[in-house]
């Protein structure tokens, strides 16, 4: 069995790498941890012009069913998503800080409680989803944005990382964790705000 290959799933990075045996790298452990994201809004969404660490757009193509007095709603066909952002840093409770890559990132936002707005121009960035679309319906377009600040949880194969920061004339190590998506699958899921 592999080092990732691993059963557990910490919820604490301390407590998951502090049992490695000394002397030897800690292999990379599964980690499912509550996170906050720390990285500065640097991502400017190319619909609506709002600032995030990450955005996610999904594309979806509206049409008009017919409502025979039935009362019913447009169906949506969703034409895919696309997640800006670059490298992002989340925080855990324990103050231990999971750099990501966010384009490799899955990220599972509530779209879908969210409603849609037509799209009227069109970004390079959603030109690929674009050829999924019919022709029967309108393309819209439902975005969810993740700010400093802003509670996450990370599903992620994590691995320590030891650095080294130096401050006037002393130097320190400085230990960071990076979220493995060469290993498994990075998640980064919506914590509902209630």
């Amino acid at each position: 069995m592999g080092p990732f290959k691993q059963k557990k799933v910490w919820s604490r990075l301390a407590a998951a790498f502090s049992l490695g045996p000394s002397g030897e790298p800690a292999p990379p452990v599964s980690v499912s941890a509550l996170t906050t994201i720390v990285s500065p809004a640097m991502v400017v969404s190319p619909l609506t012009g709002m600032r995030a660490c990450i955005v996610v757009i999904e594309l979806v193509e509206r049409i008009p069913l017919t409502n025979d007095g039935e009362g019913l709603d447009d169906l949506h066909e969703s034409l895919g998503f696309v997640v800006l952002g670059d490298v992002a840093t989340l925080r855990d409770e324990d103050g231990d800080e999971i750099t990501i890559v966010v384009p490799r990132a899955r990220v599972a936002p509530t779209l879908h409680a969210r409603g849609v707005s037509p799209v009227s121009r069109v970004p390079a960035e959603i030109v690929p989803l674009l050829r999924k679309a019919t022709g029967r319906g309108v393309v819209c377009f439902r975005e969810v944005t993740f700010g400093t600040g802003e509670a996450v949880r990370l599903r992620a194969i994590v691995e320590r990382a030891t650095s080294i920061v130096a401050d006037g004339t002393r130097a320190a190590t400085r230990t960071t964790y990076v979220a493995r998506d060469d290993l498994a699958p990075v998640v980064l899921e919506e914590v509902p705000a209630w």
